[in-house]
């Protein structure tokens, strides 16, 4: 089964229409899709197989959290790290997916546009800093108390919410 496209374009009134098309995969996408072997029948339980999951379960079982070592100390170079390392596979997924030929620019687009979405640059400059405002006061009424690194973590959890409030 194929990935389906969401196309926008302008439709033959000027209005902004969409519609839903198959999309083509990519040559590096598509080889995989057919070198990848269909999951119709479980792997067979060998000895080994065996082996390697009752030594793993004995792993688990002696596993013991107390044990391990700290972590290195959180500072604002990991913190920006592990923000940076968020990735999305899907959106990989999807860029790696051919659709059709984005929409020309046209005069009904830009007009589209600027009705619907255009945000002035004074406006949206305001709301950047309204929310580092904001992010400022949380972590000033949450840790302000708290050392650096304490302060670090309540902007670490604060900005994860933001990107994924789930």
């Amino acid at each position: 089964m194929g990935a389906l496209v969401l196309a926008a374009g302008p439709t033959a009134a000027g209005e902004l229409g969409f519609s839903i098309i198959p999309a083509t995969f990519s040559p590096a996408i598509a080889q995989v899709r057919a070198t990848t072997a269909p999951v119709d029948a479980p792997p067979k339980l060998t000895s080994e197989l065996l082996a390697a999951y009752v030594a793993r379960q004995q792993q688990l079982k002696s596993f013991d959290a107390f044990s391990v070592e700290a972590q290195p100390a959180l500072t604002e170079t990991v913190l920006l790290g592990y923000i940076a390392r968020k990735r999305n596979p899907a959106l990989e997924a999807i860029a790696d997916v051919s659709g059709p030929p984005a929409p020309s620019v046209t005069p009904d687009v830009l007009a589209d546009y600027a009705r619907s979405k255009f945000v002035p640059t004074a406006k949206r400059v305001k709301h950047v800093e309204a929310e580092e405002l904001c992010l400022a006061q949380a972590i000033y009424h949450e840790a302000r108390g708290e050392p650096e690194q304490g302060q670090m973590a309540v902007a670490n959890i604060i900005v994860n919410r933001g990107v994924n409030p789930e």
